[in-house]
């Protein structure tokens, strides 16, 4: 698992992956890229664990919130 995250960082960092980087891009030159690339990690998240939810490949119950049980 510390390997897997070593090459997600080394990935972030060649990439200039940053929200706050995309926001400052917009506003100093209108270029999307970056806040396109984070809102679609954040989409392909969301993707990917609903799926692994759905077909019972992880049970996520006991992380629910209360009002979600």
């Amino acid at each position: 698992m510390f390997l897997i995250s070593i090459v997600f960082g080394a990935v972030a960092r060649k990439t200039d992956f940053c929200r706050l980087g995309g926001v400052a891009d917009i506003m100093h030159g209108g270029n999307w890229g970056r806040l396109h690339m984070y809102f679609f990690a954040i989409a392909v998240a969301i993707l990917g664990i609903t799926l692994l939810e759905a077909f019972a490949i992880l049970n996520l119950n006991s992380t629910l919130p209360s009002y979600r049980i």
